[in-house]
């Protein structure tokens, strides 16, 4: 499969987030960062644009509490290589222990241990089956918050399956709590277009044939709003916050490029599992890597 076109690279828009997302890292872990070219190469095959209610407040809000809906693996790397560079300050995303083991931790362990770099540390895990480690763990992202990161929940913990189940329904009352104890406000998000409309019976790590997700990030709910409800009404407004930031007209988009029947064709050749021939093809057809066994 040949490398794609420039006609089917990310809008000027995208290429820009690249050109303020590279700085960003330069400032953060020190310059060239061997893992930068797979993040810019991520950034621009699968984030399809970033759409805001009020940026100047989401930037105004300092560091803070992102909760969102769950659609894919990859979008929670997006909005933690993305965000940064667009609201100033660092964004730290909270996941499973047992992702650790997943493509996606093994990413972030290499990112976070370059040789002569400092850590990225774009996750904070905890083990959600051990009752005394979720303590911990939210201290270590208080830790981080104090020093000036935000964080990224998904708040449902599990990725949907289909955009015809993509409405929140269940949000922890812990986010409102720690929002008032804390003084941390909470900003609304919602990932699109990574889901089928109908569930196929599956979980995504990317986007349904690998086409780009769009990002929506909605107004801050300040500290002291949340503070005047009482905990089950702090809870329906942070989930009302994400469902209100739908789409009705949500629809997944392909790849322009067949980048499937690569992803497809790599796997088949190799025996590789899905991410590691999703991160290779994308460094390939953005011109970081020479063509390998899925060629």
């Amino acid at each position: 499969m040949a490398a794609a076109s420039r006609a089917s690279l990310p809008s000027a828009e995208v290429e820009a987030l690249c050109a303020r997302a590279a700085l960003d890292w330069a400032a953060r872990v020190g310059p060239r960062h061997p893992g930068w070219p797979l993040a810019r190469a991520l950034v621009r095959r699968f984030l399809g644009g970033i759409e805001w209610t009020d940026r100047v407040a989401a930037r105004a809000a300092g560091p803070c509490i992102f909760v969102a809906n769950h659609q894919t693996y990859i979008e929670s790397i997006l909005f933690c290589v993305a965000m940064p560079a667009l609201l100033g300050r660092p964004v730290v995303a909270l996941a499973r222990a047992e992702q650790r083991k997943h493509w996606t931790g093994e990413l972030d362990a290499r990112w976070s241990t370059a040789p002569g770099h400092r850590p990225l540390d774009l996750v904070e895990y905890f083990d959600r089956d051990d009752p005394g480690a979720l303590g911990p763990a939210l201290e270590q992202l208080s830790r981080r918050v104090e020093g000036g990161a935000s964080v990224l929940v998904h708040v449902e913990g599990t990725r949907r399956r289909s955009v015809r189940q993509g409405r929140v329904q269940l949000v922890s009352t812990l986010w409102g709590e720690l929002a008032v104890e804390r003084g941390w406000p909470i900003v609304p998000v919602r990932f699109l277009d990574g889901l089928p409309l109908a569930d196929q019976g599956r979980r995504y790590d990317f986007p349904v044939d690998y086409g780009p997700q769009r990002i929506r990030v909605g107004r801050p709910a300040w500290p002291v709003q949340l503070a005047a409800l009482d905990p089950d009404d702090r809870r329906r407004a942070i989930r009302d916050g994400i469902n209100g930031l739908g789409d009705p007209s949500e629809v997944p988009r392909p790849s322009p490029d067949a980048f499937g029947e690569a992803v497809n064709a790599w796997v088949a050749r190799t025996a590789a599992p899905e991410g590691e021939a999703v991160l290779a093809l994308a460094l390939r057809h953005d011109g970081a890597l020479a063509p390998g066994p899925g060629r």
